[in-house]
Order: structure tokens, then sequence, then C-alpha cells
């Protein structure tokens, strides 16, 4: 469904025969009182979909997106 919203509805097959699947779940503890903020060692997602959910957070959210050429 995502590949056909964008349009790449051709590169279905090749893609679907071609990908490891693979589910990886983190979850970061909150800061402690101490601690100003929270972070992640730098890191690539080597999916085509990557799902960010924030829970009581409120300090900003900083990223950096780095994506390949297709």
């Amino acid at each position: 469904m995502i590949l056909e919203s964008l349009g790449m509805e051709k590169y279905m097959d090749e893609h679907m025969n071609s990908t490891n699947y693979l589910l990886r779940l983190m979850k970061y503890k909150a800061p402690q009182s101490s601690e100003t903020e929270m972070e992640m060692n730098v890191h690539t997602d080597r999916s085509n979909l990557t799902i960010l959910y924030q829970n009581q957070v409120t300090s900003s959210f900083n990223q950096r997106w780095a994506m390949d050429q297709c």
C-alpha cells in the first residue's frame, strides 16, 4: 500500500522478493531527575518504514535524516 501510494507499483514484486524482514523494537527510559536530556546512539534504520512514538516527552526531538538514492 505504501509503494502504491508513492507511485512505485512497478517495483513491488522486485522489492518483495529481495527484502529480508526484520522487526526491531527499542525503548528508552526517561531521563533521571539529574539528567537534562536523553539520546540514542547514531544508527541507520535499514527498512522502508520507521515509526517513532513519543510518550510524555517534553523536550525537543532532534533527528538527522539521510536518504539513499533509489
